[in-house]
């Protein structure tokens, strides 16, 4: 398995499903999509390539451990069910999936000329910025993202320390100035956890 999505999802199930809709556009056969849902209200899309878990955890990374364990792909994906792909992400980056790190672009559907001109292109290269940045800007090497320590908490920045453990890590990158997905805000908070603002900073 080359490649693994891994789909957070909370009490959103129209907007979960445009976003697994995304990830099934053209699929390649090497692709598997894990979906996590911790609110049992989804309709299930039968198919070979999606495996459903139903799991609820007292924090936030802890979702995102429990998937990345059940992950066979040698690169993994991380997105929030708010968002979604690309109708040519699997084209786009299929040749850079060679690399320990690939970051991308991600085109924010909202209305916000700031973020437009600041979250379109990753100018900076690898040095990111709070601001703008978003955990489905970057595929990761499974091994690297592996050896993180997720915190035991719910921190809202505990996506970037994950990116930036594996940059730590990694002996090739590329930054490719292309979009792989949309970010939007349809889902209210910027990730799929109910309580998302009590526990910011903790």
């Amino acid at each position: 398995m080359k490649l693994s999505i891994l789909i957070l999802t909370h009490e959103r199930p129209s907007l979960f499903a445009r976003c697994l809709a995304s990830t099934l556009h053209n699929i390649p056969s090497d692709v598997e999509i894990l979906v996590l849902n911790d609110s049992h209200d989804i309709q299930e899309v039968k198919h070979p390539q999606v495996q459903y878990f139903y799991n609820k955890f007292d924090n936030l990374s802890m979702n995102y451990e429990f998937v990345l364990g059940k992950a066979r792909g040698e690169y993994v994906y991380y997105l929030e069910d708010d968002d979604y792909l690309v109708n040519n992400f699997y084209d786009i980056i299929d040749d850079y999936l060679k690399y320990d790190i690939i970051g991308a672009s991600y085109y924010p559907d909202w209305n916000d000329d700031w973020i437009m001109k600041c979250s379109t292109t990753m100018s900076k290269g690898f040095i990111l910025d709070d601001d703008v940045f978003q955990l489905g800007q970057f595929i990761m090497c499974r091994t690297l993202v592996d050896t993180f320590v997720f915190p035991k908490d719910s921190h809202i920045h505990n996506d970037r320390k994950l990116v930036d453990h594996v940059l730590g890590l990694s002996k090739t990158m590329i930054n490719i100035p292309k979009i792989i997905y949309h970010q939007t805000t349809d889902g209210g908070d910027n990730i799929s956890f109910p309580e998302s603002r009590k526990y910011y900073g903790t």
